[in-house]
Formats: C-alpha cells, structure tokens, sequence
C-alpha cells in the first residue's frame, strides 16, 4: 500500500495449492496483504521454469519483464528497484 502512487503492483502465485480454501487459510497465516491467485500449467507456462521458490518476475510499468529473483525478496530489494536511477 505504501508504493500504491509509484506504479507498483505485486500479486502472488500459488501452485503448490489447488482449494481456494486452503490458499485463503495461508494468505491469513502469513499475513500478505497483496492479492494471490491459483497458478495452473498454463500460468506455468508463460512464467518459465521455476527452480527455486519463491522466485520473483519484476516488471515494468509498460509489461516487460526486467528482472528474475530466486529466493526471498526483502522490501529493501524492492525500493532499491523502484528507486534506481532516480537520485
């Protein structure tokens, strides 16, 4: 909610679950406050191959994909991107 004004969105996928029930029950566990959705093969398919989770796919503003993170992301990590080349 803080980078609302800034372009930023971030949306979870979720393929290790297939109940919606159970994905609501984890978003509630882990406190996310950004919107999940149930990933299928075909999600999978136009995401690539993730070997490691959680994997991240950073996009810009216009759609195009410009970076890949394996593994946790911090917030810091995040505003680092958002504030690159802005000083």
């Amino acid at each position: 909610d803080k980078h609302k004004q800034k372009n930023l969105m971030v949306l979870g996928v979720v393929f290790d679950y297939k109940d919606v029930n159970e994905v609501k029950e984890y978003v509630d566990d882990m406190l996310m406050s950004y919107p999940i959705v149930l990933g299928d093969d075909s999600v999978a398919e136009q995401i690539g191959k993730m070997d490691v989770l959680p994997t991240t796919f950073i996009y810009n503003p216009q759609g195009k994909l410009v970076k890949i993170k394996r593994g946790v992301v911090t917030r810091e990590f995040i505003e680092k991107l958002m504030f690159a080349g802005k000083k």
